[in-house]
């Protein structure tokens, strides 16, 4: 509640005051149309970049796309969409986050709480689409199911293994062709293919 709360018209014979101080020109200034208004002195009131437009909020854009939209010159920066989605560098978000380069979707956190790089629809807790290189150890306390063309260097693996399996019975399991070259050795004897 406030100490004086007047719904009509107020006329004064003698100064106006704030916090005791008199207030003698008064606030003025003008504004844009839907732009949130800003102060750019002590009592004049100027137009911001905050724009308002149907329940939607812009910064440094006259067209939000969502109920904010953040952008840099023509590109939107950050949205959050009326979804409660979060995009960088995309106007249409499809996930909870989701970062777009150009046309390249990086990143996306989907409703579910999965991570997708370089796909749009993860299927699982962490999805990757496309070429990866890890320069640190990857550890997995699970199954690690890895398919097409893949290329272990010094690799360690602890468990059985399954090439053609997920199901591997040994510590290697292979199920198809074998193609070995150079010299293997079981049981102590050297086998040249």
């Amino acid at each position: 509640a406030f100490m004086l709360d007047v719904g009509g018209d107020i006329n004064t014979t003698g100064n106006f005051r704030v916090n005791g101080s008199v207030l003698s020109s008064g606030i003025g200034g003008s504004g844009t149309t839907n732009y949130i208004p800003i102060f750019t002195a002590a009592t004049t009131i100027g137009t911001s970049t905050i724009y308002q437009s149907s329940g939607s909020v812009g910064i440094g854009t006259t067209t939000p796309t969502g109920l904010l939209t953040i952008a840099t010159g023509t590109t939107n920066a950050l949205v959050a969409s009326n979804a409660g989605y979060i995009g960088i560098g995309t106007t249409t978000p499809i996930g909870l986050l989701h970062i777009a380069t150009g046309t390249t979707n990086a990143l996306v956190v989907s409703a579910a709480g999965n991570i997708g790089i370089g796909t749009t629809s993860p299927s699982s807790i962490f999805s990757v689409a496309g070429a990866s290189l890890f320069g640190g150890n990857i550890t997995a306390t699970g199954t690690l199911t890895v398919s097409s063309t893949s290329t272990f260097a010094g690799a360690t693996f602890s468990g059985n293994v399954g090439i053609g399996t997920t199901t591997p019975a040994q510590l290697l399991t292979v199920d198809g062709n074998l193609l070995v070259t150079g010299t293997t050795t079981f049981n102590g004897i050297a086998y040249k293919w």
